[in-house]
């Protein structure tokens, strides 16, 4: 065995070749070993120096190779065979052998080139295996066309030329837009797409209509092309006709499908308003048009006297003609024969215009007029089965073949729909119902105002001139007049606050306040306002609040208050001996924020049979009209309401002679404690000139803006009888005028005034205040007849700071003016 060593240049040429090589001696042993030949085979050439090359050999190649017969040299070219590498694979090589000879020709050795095809040859078995399935495919009997990357018909069969009507060699070369109709064209450009831009395959559903106008629904399934190298190239598509069984799918499936319109239709005429019916109805007829393949869908409402019909919605399908404009206000006379079987309630169902016999002749040509071929009209009725219109379908291209599910559809939609009007009639009757119902609330409200302004002017005169009468020196019958005067005022007063309280509560504008307050000393005032009237009497009334009872709460002490008097008042005027007790504490049962407050008395007591009507209204236990207790019998009613409205329930318990127990309970929140209170931003007050007054003995001057005489007369005497140096005007006008020229320190304004009233004033007041500066704010409060709910925040919201209202006791009067007196403040008092 003789060595061939390459030199220096040879051995590096012989490594970096990129085809495998190895060489052998005579014995076929391996004497070089290239890195190539490493890598395709995976043995490393000191593994394989030395060893036969037959060692990697899988396919026998003795007699393929001349190294086998040195007298006879064949070399080989391009030979194809397989190798075992040394992990077991089997793999493809194109191989090149040739003999090596010496310097005298001999034979000494032999060399062989080869590299890996194994990749090759998969890609060429997988294109003929793709090649001869396809030309399986293409002997079977599904229509089958082969479609190109220029989207031209490369190859077609048989079968594809049959399903579209032409021949298959003609086709080839055309586009397939040129082949294929729409919308199927477009479903097989886009099959080609997805399948150029990497999908595997495309599966889709496509509707079609051939020449002749057959609608055809297919399946389109399409998967790559190759071409020679393996590139996809295009598409294959098959095609498969499935209108039978859609046709079975839609006959088992219309059922239901006609159920779930008709629910959804009738569900959308339900909830329709006033504002969108008639899209609803719109929306309907297109839904149905479209459901049952009609060319035209409408409703047409008849006049009140049955004379003429209009067409009030229609849907027509693609390219049908409207007739709506032309057949507003036709008239039912033109249509004679038709209008008789309407009058009898049938719906009338025309299969074929031309079969109308001669009586209908007006209307067969109104009909053909509108290119009526068939139709279908059901009737609409109201509530009392009077006629009031109908729904109906058209068929325009053809006589149209009228089922007994279509006349039952069109039953059920014409009945939704005259649900549908009728409902809507009917809350537009409700909307005007309450409408004129609101502007009854509104003028019974506005009449309640007038007359509580009315009635509490003269009263503020009556209340006021009283109390100061009171302050003067009487003798004991002239104190016994004026005090049953001031008595009768008081009645009467609480009789106006019970009436316009019930009409609040009866409207719904009751709003509760959520303040904090101090519970004990709200509930003290309360007794202490019965408690003059009890000791008349004769009477003991007690009040104790428990000691875990918590002092400060938020709620509303105001309608809290009301409450309480409302009871205390009842228990001191139905008790004759004894005494009543007033007792709050938590409410055992409640949660911890619930306090609970009973009145009890040991007076006539309730008999059984009349307790139910108590809180009713109107309602006294005695109710004659000589009745001893007077009253306007609605205290209890208003009470009851007061404490719903502050979550709790006002409860009985009585026994006819003995006396009543009333009890309550309510949750109150905890509040801040007094100390700890702080006033809302801008309601701070700075140190004032009232303390400075206090310090001098000047009181403040008062400017009274009031028009009428009496109450005018009543207040400046009130005002005097305070200490107050006043001036008054009779109008807001004059008031803005002498505050220009003269300041004051306090301004008492009615809010009901001629040529300029008390929110036009103030308006104009602080307007100018605003417009000069180191002008000081002049505190303004509100002195006037208007009590209802809202007329404080109107004030308050006008600019003025405090609020009285009419008839004014000089004890408020006092009060508020000791509260403003000096000060210019930022927020409300």
């Amino acid at each position: 065995m003789k060595n061939l060593p390459p030199d220096n240049l040879s051995g590096l040429l012989f490594q970096s070749t990129p085809s495998a090589i190895f060489t052998v001696d005579t014995d076929k042993r391996i004497t070089s070993f290239n890195r190539k030949a490493e890598e395709i085979t995976g043995y490393p050439a000191g593994e394989m120096l030395g060893k036969s090359c037959l060692d990697f050999a899988f396919d026998p190649c003795r007699e393929e190779c001349g190294l086998y017969d040195p007298e006879v040299p064949k070399p080989v070219i391009g030979r194809e065979c397989r190798i075992r590498r040394k992990d077991g694979e089997i793999r493809f090589i194109s191989k090149n052998v040739d003999y090596l000879r010496g310097p005298d020709g001999e034979v000494i050795g032999g060399i062989e080139s080869f590299e890996d095809i194994t990749d090759r040859r998969r890609a060429e078995e997988e294109l003929k295996r793709v090649n001869r399935d396809l030309r399986q495919i293409f002997q079977i009997a599904l229509p089958i066309c082969v479609i190109g990357d220029d989207y031209r018909i490369i190859r077609a069969n048989r079968a594809f030329g049959d399903f579209f009507r032409r021949d298959p060699e003609e086709v080839v070369g055309r586009l397939c837009r040129e082949v294929m109709p729409s919308p199927l064209c477009e479903t097989d450009a886009c099959s080609l797409r997805q399948i150029l831009s990497g999908e595997e395959q495309v599966r889709k559903e496509a509707e079609i209509i051939l020449p002749g106008e057959d609608k055809l629904t297919c399946i389109v399934a399409a998967t790559p092309y190759r071409d020679g190298e393996g590139r996809v190239a295009g598409v294959v598509e098959g095609f498969v006709d499935i209108s039978g069984r859609k046709e079975m799918e839609n006959r088992l499936l219309r059922p239901s499908r006609f159920s779930e319109m008709l629910s959804r239709v009738s569900s959308s005429l339900i909830n329709a308003d006033q504002d969108n019916l008639d899209e609803k109805i719109n929306h309907l007829l297109q839904e149905c048009g479209t459901f049952f393949g009609v060319d035209r869908s409408y409703l047409f409402l008849f006049s009140p006297d049955l004379k003429t019909i209009s067409n009030t919605h229609e849907w027509c399908a693609r390219g049908i003609e409207s007739f709506q404009q032309s057949t507003q206000d036709f008239p039912t006379a033109e249509m004679p024969w038709w209008f008789e079987r309407v009058r009898n309630h049938a719906h009338i169902l025309i299969g074929d215009i031309e079969k109308l016999p001669p009586a209908a002749a007006r209307e067969k040509a109104e009909f053909k007029r509108q290119g009526i071929k068939s139709l279908l009209c059901v009737m609409t009725y109201d509530q009392r089965n009077r006629l009031t219109g109908f729904l109906g379908f058209d068929a325009v291209k053809q006589p149209g073949k009228w089922s007994d599910e279509e006349v039952s559809l069109l039953k059920l939609l014409a009945q939704s729909v005259s649900d549908a009007r009728q409902k809507i009639e009917m809350e537009a009757g409700l909307r005007r119902a309450k409408e004129e119902a609101e502007a009854a609330n509104r003028a019974k409200s506005n009449f309640l105002a007038n007359m509580s302004h009315e009635i509490r002017t003269p009263l503020n005169g009556v209340v006021g001139m009283t109390g100061l009468l009171l302050e003067t020196d009487l003798t004991d019958e002239q104190l016994d007049f004026a005090e049953t005067i001031n008595s009768s005022a008081d009645s009467l007063l609480q009789i106006i606050n019970d009436i316009l309280d019930f009409s609040k509560i009866e409207a719904g504008k009751i709003e509760l306040e959520t303040i904090d307050f101090d519970l004990t000393r709200m509930v003290e005032e309360a007794a202490g306002l019965l408690a003059v009237t009890a000791r008349r009497k004769g009477l003991e009334l007690t009040c104790r609040v428990a000691a875990e009872t918590p002092a400060s709460v938020r709620g509303d002490p105001v309608r809290l208050r009301q409450v309480l008097i409302n009871l205390l008042n009842n228990a001191v005027k139905f008790t004759h001996r004894g005494g009543i007790s007033l007792r709050v504490e938590p409410d055992p049962g409640g949660t911890p924020d619930t306090v609970r407050f009973t009145v009890a008395d040991t007076g006539i007591g309730i008999p059984p049979d009349r307790r139910k009507r108590l809180f009713s209204p109107f309602y006294q236990v005695d109710a004659s009209t000589t009745r001893k207790y007077g009253g306007s019998g609605l205290g209890l009613a208003i009470s009851r309401q007061l404490v719903q409205l502050m979550g709790g329930r006002l409860e009985l318990s009585s026994e006819e002679g003995k006396g009543s127990t009333f009890s309550f309970s309510v949750n109150l929140q905890p509040g801040s404690p007094p100390g700890q209170r702080r006033l809302e931003k801008g309601s701070e007050t700075p140190a004032s000139t009232g303390e400075q007054d206090q310090q001098t003995g000047r009181k403040p001057r008062v400017l009274l803006v009031e028009d009428n005489p009496v109450n005018r007369k009543v207040a400046l005497m009130m005002l005097k009888k305070l200490g107050y140096p006043a001036d008054s005007v009779d109008n807001g006008k004059a008031a803005l005028e002498i505050l220009r020229a003269t300041q004051y320190d306090l301004v008492l304004m009615d809010c009901q005034m001629p040529e300029m009233d008390g929110f036009q004033a103030v308006g104009k007041i602080r307007e100018e205040e605003k417009n000069q500066p180191g002008r000081r704010r002049t505190p303004v409060i509100a002195m006037t007849a208007h009590a209802l709910k809202g007329d404080r925040e109107r004030c308050l919201a006008a600019g003025m700071d405090d609020y009285i209202p009419k008839p004014v006791k000089i004890e408020e009067l006092a009060d508020a003016l000791e509260r403003w007196q000096g000060k210019a403040p930022d927020g409300r008092g």
